[in-house]
């Protein structure tokens, strides 16, 4: 029995072509201290390590560029007749997320701002940005103006002259500080993570808060073994697995330019809802549940998220 590890993704095998040379160092903190904990795929062999120092969990073989581009083409969007199909967001009615980032804002010290600059770092089309967007205004934020990351996407046009969104290809282009920095579901994503994570947090503006939200299921994974269950990594789409241990102690070690605070981290919320996956969401929101009486000693619960403010 197989189980995938997203609703939105599903696994490729690639050839020793599409695959770059095994890099023996932890691709966040360069430690070669990594243990092989499960296997992606066979010929070529690509597996999972987990690296001792940072807790990472990362593939040993990352695709090339072309790889990528191949299996992303059409990722959000899909041709039908010639037309451009309605924008897949791979989170079941985004209104929720906005409440869920946006008063997380406004609990921790975020109210009283008349304009606020937020990035969304592999955003698609700035659904969930914008989503939290509306929260904010609603709560009486006067502007609200979103950068999206995204290659290639068309995105989203507010209707609320309020809310402005610009798009660019590369997070490089992007300059500034924000207020609200977003990395929801893209980590996992990255053949660069350190690089990558070390930018987002220097165009965090002081006061500012950091979101990220990856998935968790090494310890599904390991569980399901058990009982005959291969939970899918969906490779190459996921390349990394990242959960408490990791995300609490990327952000406990000292900094070199910036001091930040953990202001929440948990479970992440379900992104499906009973309406659309009933099924899905009945078993996420089962799993997530006992780790509120448990907490670190419990790990099935499939994804985490961490709130993060700039000092």
């Amino acid at each position: 029995m197989q189980v995938s590890a997203a609703a939105f993704h599903t696994s490729r095998h690639l050839d020793e072509q599409q695959l770059l040379p095994a890099d023996p160092h932890c691709p966040f903190c360069n430690s070669k201290n990594r243990e092989r904990i499960a296997d992606i795929q066979a010929d070529p062999e690509v597996v999972l390590l987990r690296c001792d120092g940072c807790q990472a969990c990362s593939v040993s073989r990352l695709p090339t560029a072309d790889a990528l581009a191949d299996y992303y083409s059409g990722y959000y969007t899909n041709a039908v007749g010639g037309e451009r199909a309605e924008p897949e967001i791979t989170f079941d009615q985004h209104e929720r997320f906005g409440k869920h980032l946006g008063g997380n804002w406004l609990r921790n010290g975020g109210r009283g701002r008349e304009s606020l600059r937020v990035l969304d770092f592999g955003g698609g089309d700035g659904t969930l940005a914008h989503a939290t967007a509306e929260v904010l205004i609603r709560a009486g934020v006067r502007q609200v103006d979103i950068e999206v990351v995204e290659h290639q996407t068309e995105l989203l046009s507010p209707e609320d002259e309020r809310i402005t969104i610009v798009g660019f290809d590369t997070l490089e282009e992007v300059s500034g500080q924000f207020d609200i920095v977003i990395a929801s579901a893209i980590v996992e994503h990255l053949a660069t993570p350190r690089t990558d994570l070390d930018r987002l947090l220097d165009l965090l503006a002081p006061g500012g808060m950091f979101y990220a939200r990856t998935p968790y299921i090494v310890p599904l994974m390991r569980c399901g073994a058990l009982f005959g269950i291969r939970w899918d990594f969906t490779f190459p789409a996921h390349l990394h697995d990242l959960g408490q241990s990791f995300w609490e102690g990327w952000f406990a070690q000292p900094r070199t330019r910036h001091d930040f605070q953990v202001v929440g981290s948990h479970p992440s919320i379900v992104e499906t809802t009973f309406s659309r996956h009933f099924t899905r969401t009945l078993a996420s929101r089962l799993l997530k549940a006992p780790w509120y009486i448990l907490g670190r000693y419990y790990g099935l619960v499939g994804g985490w998220e961490i709130f993060v403010k700039r000092q």
